[in-house]
């Protein structure tokens, strides 16, 4: 039974996506949750990935296209089943190349998310538009969701802390309960929690040391 690819919505407030790169071909095998394609969105760049095992049977829209959410973009057949081309229905629109540029991506740019971390937000009802990313270049790892998801599951009451600072806090073991955050309503900050490891006992004796050379 041929299984139809559609464009998802990662975001709540995604509209569209651009199909940066094929990473099969019509007639290749793929597993359950290989990815297809590489999909740039006004916020994110992110894998889509395949439902199901079998047969990619017909690749829907080309390199380059910008298509609405929902749309149809390939479709996935059984081994030695061949399924009719749907016809194609145009919910595409017309894009201005991208002038290409090897600067770092500047503050409020795309930035990547790991296929991994993209399914579990997918699954907790997490929007990436949210979740700040600490891995290279910005990208969104599984930590960074699993941080998300803590703080949206925390009683209420409790400090709030962005993602990226409480991620932060965790890998220098320090207690959120001791810090002063400085953001809305007390959301600790991760430049709260740089505050907070410059001050510690541990740092003051480093600096002692370099004092001393």
């Amino acid at each position: 039974m041929a299984n139809n690819v559609m464009l998802p919505q990662w975001g709540m407030n995604m509209e569209e996506g651009t199909l940066v790169k094929w990473l099969v071909a019509e007639g290749d095998e793929v597993d359950e949750g290989q990815p297809l394609v590489e999909i740039e969105t006004a916020k994110i760049n992110s894998e889509l990935e395949s439902p199901t095992s079998g047969v990619v049977a017909h690749i829907m829209e080309s390199e380059g296209s910008t298509v609405k959410v929902g749309t149809l973009v390939a479709v996935i057949g059984a081994p030695g089943e061949n399924p009719p081309r749907p016809e194609a229905v145009s919910r595409r629109r017309a894009r201005a190349p991208r002038p290409q540029s090897s600067a770092p991506a500047a503050s409020g740019a795309r930035v990547q998310v790991t296929p991994v971390a993209r399914r579990l937000a997918r699954q907790n009802d997490i929007s990436l538009d949210n979740v700040a990313g600490t891995g290279p270049n910005g990208r969104i790892t599984e930590d960074d969701v699993r941080a998300a998801i803590a703080q949206r599951d925390q009683p209420a009451g409790r400090v709030q802390v962005v993602p990226a600072a409480r991620l932060m806090a965790r890998r220098n073991n320090l207690d959120l309960a001791q810090i002063e955050g400085t953001g809305p309503g007390g959301r600790i900050l991760v430049e709260d929690v740089e505050r907070e490891i410059a001050d510690s006992p541990a740092a003051a004796v480093n600096m002692d040391a370099v004092a001393e050379t």
